[in-house]
């Protein structure tokens, strides 16, 4: 980076006047303590922006504060649903079902066992493939209650890696199955139990697949990865992503949850680089002739439509698929859906790379209706028939916000529930300065924070020319990472 000779006396001048001139406003403002700035402090909670907790009972929104349960209405009014009382192990229930658990290795619906010989080495209803490809759970409910899929993972074939548990009183030696680069990893199949008729099948998964379109390695003798598992809308079929080893050939499969029988491929993704399936396939809330599924395929992590044609019955099921969302931006995640409107509810950071924004996608033509403000870093939750968004952000001026916003395309609305007072008014607080800078490429924009002493800032700002410097990137707040903590 070059500085002109005028711009480099500039701030030489700047940066010597620090150590002779204090404002009057930084002689106001108090100085934060190590014992507030530190992580553990006794008062770095008061330091973090107030936060409430809300969550949806179906479609009414409901908040706890202490020992009360209050229902909010859609503008924001509360009003006491549950005080502390003599009550116990109340529960608010939306739809009656059995609770699946995993207990040493097995799997337990309520306090029946469905499976009864696992131990270290053979795992049943976990998390396989050391979580990667999105999986987060190995249980796997059908939409009707009556199945439940699952991961059954053999690792006695894995290495010992030792590993020690401290939270006994006394250590002790807990090694954990881990296979290192190179070694033999572990494999999964999938079982399907009934609860009605008390049984389990196995789905007939291949060995391997013919990856002749994109050419073969000795890893595609290996196992398949087994991904992203979804069940069909009527609880008859089980759709999974199959990757090969090499994982550059995924494929979209359809099996019969009854027998284990592998009935169709119904997608191929390959590339000359990478596949990463991430996420399982959803059946539309309406229409369970059309389901969406994301892909990178493009460069971009985006949602394609795919319908279904064809008898399923007589298994010759075809996908068409067409492109839902496109650009140069991904879409982050897909919160669920307005049934109501047709429509899929999104975040993405379309308009801006350091941004979160949230979308409503129509379903027919792909139009984006904005639901937030357009700025800063928003996480949102929706409500059971998704007419209505639990929306909390954060913008770099607003340490914490949460909305009550409608997703109606039509009638849009937008109730406050909680903007939190910025926890450091009144202290010194080190100045962030943003921008982009030029990849190698000369195209690509590289984003950069960087973090000033408060007093240097302040000069910064007012010295140079009555230019105010960028501000901090969106939705980061002070208390995000310890630059910030050691330039106060």
């Amino acid at each position: 980076m070059k500085i002109n000779k005028l711009g480099f006396r500039n701030l030489s001048i700047i940066a010597t006047s620090i150590f002779f001139v204090t404002t009057m406003s930084a002689q106001e403002l108090k100085q934060l303590t190590l014992e507030e700035l530190n992580y553990g402090g006794k008062n770095y909670s008061k330091f973090r922006p107030k936060n409430r907790k809300y969550s949806w009972w179906g479609n009414q929104l409901v908040r706890k504060d202490g020992d009360k349960m209050l229902t909010v209405s859609k503008t924001g009014k509360e009003q006491a649903f549950t005080e502390k009382q003599k009550e116990q192990y109340a529960d608010w229930c939306t739809q009656q079902e059995d609770k699946a658990k995993v207990k040493e290795h097995n799997i337990f619906i309520g306090e029946k066992a469905i499976t009864t010989d696992g131990t270290r080495e053979l795992v049943y209803g976990e998390v396989v493939y050391r979580n990667e490809f999105g999986i987060e759970t190995g249980l796997f409910w059908s939409p009707d209650k009556k199945r439940l899929a699952f991961y059954r993972m053999d690792q006695s074939m894995v290495a010992d890696y030792p590993q020690v548990n401290i939270d006994a009183r006394i250590a002790q030696h807990e090694p954990d199955k881990y296979p290192m680069a190179g070694e033999t990893s572990h494999q999964a199949t999938v079982g399907v139990y009934d609860t009605t008729t008390g049984k389990t099948i196995y789905l007939k998964t291949p060995v391997s697949h013919d990856t002749s379109a994109v050419g073969s390695s000795p890893a595609d003798n290996l196992p398949v990865y087994f991904t992203n598992i979804a069940w069909s809308p009527d609880s008859k079929m089980i759709y999974m992503f199959e990757l090969n080893r090499d994982q550059n050939d995924c494929r979209l499969v359809s099996y019969d949850a009854e027998t284990g029988a592998r009935l169709q491929e119904l997608y191929r993704e390959t590339s000359d680089k990478y596949v990463e399936p991430l996420h399982p396939i959803v059946f539309l809330p309406w229409d369970d002739s059309k389901a969406l599924i994301q892909s990178q395929k493009d460069g971009y992590n985006h949602l394609y439509l795919v319908e279904r044609r064809g008898s399923r019955s007589e298994r010759r099921e075809e996908l068409n698929i067409r492109q839902l969302t496109n650009g140069e931006w991904v879409v982050m995640d897909m919160l669920g859906f307005n049934t109501k409107e047709n429509s899929v509810i999104i975040r993405s950071n379309e308009l801006s790379p350091i941004q979160a924004n949230i979308f409503a996608v129509d379903i027919k033509t792909g139009k984006r209706t904005l639901l937030d403000n357009g700025r800063g870093y928003h996480n949102g939750v929706l409500s059971e028939d998704g007419t209505y968004l639990l929306d909390s952000y954060s913008e770099p001026t607003v340490p914490h916000c949460i909305d009550l916003v409608s997703t109606s395309s039509r009638c849009h609305t937008t109730t406050n529930l909680l903007t939190a007072a910025d926890p450091w008014e009144g202290y010194e607080q080190p100045g962030f300065i943003c921008g982009t800078i030029k990849a190698a490429d000369g195209v690509t924009d590289l984003y950069y924070r960087m973090v000033v002493p408060a007093e240097l800032y302040n000069k910064l700002n007012s010295d140079i020319e009555g230019h105010k410097l960028p501000s901090l990137g969106e939705g980061v707040g002070l208390g995000s990472t310890l630059d910030p903590q050691l330039s106060t």
